[in-house]
């Protein structure tokens, strides 16, 4: 996406701030919509995301058993704190992003380079 705006929270459980974490996005520009196929450059797709360790293998093991991919795997992306993010289809044709952060980090750093670009 060329410009992309939204809102979030981020939840952890207090009691295991190492452990799973829900990233919850609402899109304001462009508004997500309901997907359809092929996917429109200028749209956001409405997902469900997952912190992976190891993504550049996963990614290859997943290709290797025939998983659908929007593109191939983007990043490092150092400015973010990305090590990679790729989206693939699930047997139901739910769309999976699939992202790995720089090590101890909790989430992308888009929100600092807005604040400051």
């Amino acid at each position: 996406m060329k410009v992309a705006k939204g809102r979030g929270v981020l939840m952890v459980l207090p009691s295991d701030p190492e452990g799973p974490m829900i990233d919850l996005i609402e899109w304001l520009e462009p508004q997500a919509k309901f997907m359809r196929i092929p996917l429109c450059e200028d749209e956001v797709p409405r997902i469900i995301a997952f912190r992976t360790k190891n993504l550049h293998a996963a990614y290859d093991d997943l290709m290797n058993k025939g998983v659908k991919f929007t593109r191939e795997l983007w990043g490092p992306q150092p400015d973010l704190g990305i090590v990679g993010v790729c989206c693939c289809f699930d047997p139901n044709g739910n769309l999976i992003e699939l992202i790995e952060l720089n090590p101890g980090q909790r989430h992308s750093k888009a929100e600092v380079l807005v604040k400051s670009g």
